[in-house]
């Protein structure tokens, strides 16, 4: 199965994959510090 690199991009912006190294940064927030309600306001 071939690995689709802009679907895996999007899918890491959207808080739903996490990237395996480094940040996720949407108006200077790492959605990936957000708390679990924080993350679903933000999706």
């Amino acid at each position: 199965m071939k690995k689709n690199p802009l679907k895996d991009g999007v899918l890491m912006i959207s808080g739903i994959l996490r990237p395996n190294a480094g940040k996720v940064t949407v108006k200077s927030v790492d959605i990936w510090t957000l708390n679990k309600d924080q993350l679903a306001d933000f999706r």
